[in-house]
C-alpha cells in the first residue's frame, strides 16, 4: 500500500454521538483522496463504534481500531504507531474539520514549505470567533516567532494559539526520528508537553492562516474535573516543560506553577466532591507547597498582570510563609 499523504488520529471516548457523527461527516467530505482516518477507541463503546463503522462502509479512508481504556495519550500514541501518512494531525472526536478542501490545503502547503511542523488558524464551533495567531501565511517562522510560541506553551498569554495538538500538522518521520510521543506520566498537560517538544526540536515551522479546524468548548475537560491528588496531579507537566526548556524561562515556569496552585483550590481542596476533613486537605496542600520540588518551580515568577494580592501571595510562597493559606481555606468554607 502506498504511503498516505495525511493520517488523522482521532481518539474516541465518551463523546456525544451527534458530535462524533459531525466529525465523521467532515472527514468524509474531504477532497484529498490519499488520506487515512484512524479512529482509536479507548475502550469498548458500541454505539460510537457503530457510527464510525457506518462511515467506514462508505469511505475506505476510515480505519477503526481499539485499545484497552488507558487514556487519551495512549490512544494518540497508538494512532501515531499505526499511521502511514507523510504527515500526521490530530482531531478530537467532538470537533470537526471546517471545509472539504482543508486537508488538500494543508498537504499542499506542507509540500511547498517542506516543514516539519505546520500550524494553522482555528475557529470555535459555538461562536463565530476565529483564532489567528499570525495574520499571514509564513513558509518558515523566524527564531523570535518560534520562541514566542514556546513561551506561550510555558504560560499562555495569547489564547489565539492553542496548546492542544489539533490545528497542528507533524511530519511523521520527524516525530518518529525524535521519539516524540505523548507523556503518560502527566495526568494533565500532555498536549502542551508534546507540542513544546515538537516545536522546540523542529528546524522548520510553517503557518497557514486559514481556519481549518472547529473546536467545541467543553465544560468537562480533564483540567476541570475533581482531582483527589490535587496539586500533585498538576505539577508533572510543568516539570516536563521545565526540563525540555532547560529552565530557560524560569519566570514563566513559576507563573504557570502559581496558576496551578490556585486552580488546585477549585479542582481539589475546596471542591464540593472532596469529602476529606478540612485539616487533612490543608495538610496535603501545605506538604506540597513546602516541598523542595514546588519551591524550585516557583523560584522565579512573572507577576505581570497579577493583582496586588496575588503578587503578595506569590512573594509569601517564595519566602516560605504559609499562614495565609489556612486563612484562604477557611474563607472558602463560608
Amino acid at each position: 500500500m502506498p504511503e498516505a499523504n495525511i493520517s488523522i488520529v482521532i481518539p474516541v471516548y465518551n463523546v456525544r454521538s451527534e458530535y462524533l457523527d459531525e466529525c465523521c461527516k467532515s472527514l468524509c467530505t474531504q477532497t484529498l483522496p490519499n488520506a487515512e482516518y484512524i479512529f482509536v477507541f479507548d475502550g469498548v463503546q458500541k454505539e460510537l463504534f457503530n457510527i464510525c463503522n457506518k462511515y467506514q462502509q462508505e469511505d475506505s479512508r476510515f480505519k477503526i481500531t481499539s485499545i484497552p481504556h488507558s487514556g487519551v495519550s495512549s490512544a494518540r500514541n497508538f494512532g501515531i504507531s499505526q499511521a502511514a501518512g507523510q504527515y500526521i494531525l490530530f482531531v478530537d472526536a467532538d470537533d470537526h474539520i471546517t471545509e472539504p478542501t482543508a486537508l488538500a490545503q494543508i498537504y499542499g502547503f506542507c509540500i511547498i514549505t517542506k516543514c516539519e511542523v505546520l500550524l494553522h488558524s482555528w475557529a470555535e464551533t459555538e461562536q463565530t470567533k476565529i483564532h489567528n495567531y499570525l495574520k499571514d501565511n509564513i513558509q518558515a517562522l523566524s527564531p523570535s516567532q518560534k520562541e514566542a510560541i514556546l513561551k506561550n506553551l510555558l504560560f499562555c498569554k495569547n489564547t489565539d494559539f492553542s496548546g492542544a495538538p489539533w490545528a497542528k500538522v507533524f511530519h511523521r518521520n520527524f516525530l518518529l526520528q525524535n521519539n516524540i510521543f505523548f507523556k503518560d506520566n502527566c495526568p494533565i498537560g500532555q498536549d502542551r508537553v508534546f507540542n513544546y517538544e515538537a516545536l522546540h526540536k523542529a528546524k522548520k515551522i510553517s503557518y497557514l492562516k486559514e481556519a481549518l479546524y472547529a473546536y467545541r468548548i467543553s465544560t468537562t475537560s480533564s483540567t476541570q474535573k475533581f482531582r483527589a491528588n490535587g496539586l500533585l496531579d498538576l505539577l508533572p507537566y510543568i516539570e516536563e516543560l521545565q526540563s525540555l526548556s532547560s529552565n530557560k524561562f524560569p519566570e514563566l515556569i513559576g507563573r504557570e506553577t502559581l496558576e496551578m496552585f490556585y486552580r488546585s483550590w477549585d479542582t481539589c481542596y475546596m471542591n464540593k466532591q472532596n469529602d476529606a476533613p478540612f485539616h487533612s486537605r490543608m495538610k496535603q496542600l501545605l506538604s506540597i507547597v513546602k516541598s523542595e520540588r514546588f519551591q524550585r518551580l516557583i523560584s522565579n515568577i512573572d507577576t505581570y498582570g497579577l493583582s496586588n494580592l496575588a503578587k503578595i501571595e506569590a512573594s509569601l510562597l517564595q519566602k516560605h510563609l504559609y499562614f495565609w493559606i489556612i486563612l484562604h481555606g477557611i474563607k472558602h468554607l463560608y
